[in-house]
């Protein structure tokens, strides 16, 4: 071989080399930069979840801050005219004959403070009624209402329908009545 052969063939062997060591370089360089943006785009998606985890709760906090609202609006204080208005009507629906209503005054202005939570407004109730079936709907009726009633207190009693000579079965039932209506403050 010339001499000139030689040195040509040396410079494509350094040419290669050349080449095939700035290519491994490349390589590596990719590869770190392919290795970083893998574990920023770990952190990121851990990040994206813990987000998503955050918006869930937000969301259900949204909804409990709703339905907290329709209870406080459901549960509001009421006008004691607005709340015999609606033991009025339940009477009447299930054919209950109302005697007297009034709010009671004895327990601190009718509104007497039972709890951090809620308030009390008491009523006293006397009715007449054919039956006890008519009571008990009556009751439901009362206490399965959106404004909150419950019994407090219960006392039922028997009138005496008489004419001339003779005493009939009794008739009608006398039912006193403690209605309690429940508000939040």
């Amino acid at each position: 071989m010339s001499l000139i052969k030689k040195i040509d063939f040396k410079k494509i062997n350094l040419n290669q080399i050349i080449s095939l060591v700035i290519l491994v370089a490349v390589f590596l360089i990719a590869l770190k930069i392919f290795q970083s943006q893998g574990k920023k785009n770990a952190q990121i998606r851990l990040i994206q979840n813990e987000q998503k985890k955050k918006n869930e709760i937000l969301l259900r906090i949204a909804d409990q801050k709703k339905k907290n609202e329709l209870y406080r609006e459901t549960f509001r204080p009421r006008d004691k005219r607005e709340i015999i208005n609606r033991i009025t009507n339940l009477a009447k629906a299930a054919g209950v004959r109302i005697n007297s209503l009034k709010p009671q005054e004895e327990h601190s202005r009718s509104r007497k403070a039972i709890s951090k939570i809620y308030n009390e407004m008491f009523f006293n109730l006397a009715i007449e009624v054919d039956s006890y079936h008519q009571l008990g709907k009556f009751i439901s009726s009362l206490e399965s209402d959106p404004m909150m009633f419950m019994v407090g207190s219960l006392w039922i009693g028997r009138d005496l329908v008489s004419s001339s000579d003779w005493v009939s079965p009794f008739k009608r039932l006398r039912v006193d009545l403690v209605i309690m209506e429940i508000f939040f403050k």
